[in-house]
């Protein structure tokens, strides 16, 4: 799901965020979606990001095909912007690509859902 701007230039609306992770659930009637491990991971990460403070609500969360609860937020343009992609798949296992607007990147591929680097965090703090 999209966010508006609006939205994504407010504080992380932590109920709004649970509320669309929840219906990722493969409880779900059609039986598709994240398994519960995913669900839970997260929903830790909202809770992560509320310890953290002033956080900016993510331009887009959403559910890959696969089941991968997805978190993207951008700041600025595509090129000279900040740009986290970060996601948690079956049984959630965590990782996120970031790219700050200086060029430095940063990667984890096996990210515990509650240790982004503060250069990250400095970005996302409204």
């Amino acid at each position: 799901m999209e966010i508006t701007k609006e939205e994504a230039s407010k504080p992380l609306d932590c109920a709004e965020c649970w509320k669309l992770i929840r219906g990722y659930s493969k409880q779900t009637p059609d039986g598709e979606g994240a398994d519960i491990y995913t669900v839970c991971a997260a929903e830790e990460f909202i809770f992560y990001l509320l310890r953290l403070g002033n956080i900016r609500h993510p331009d887009h969360i959403g559910l890959a095909n696969d089941g991968e609860i997805n978190f993207i937020w951008r700041r600025g343009d595509f090129v000279t912007g900040l740009v986290l992609d970060l996601g948690f798949c079956e049984y959630g296992e965590g990782s996120y690509y970031a790219r700050l607007p200086d060029g430095t990147e940063f990667y984890e591929d096996d990210f515990q859902g509650d240790n982004l680097p503060q250069e990250i965090i400095d970005f996302l703090t409204l």
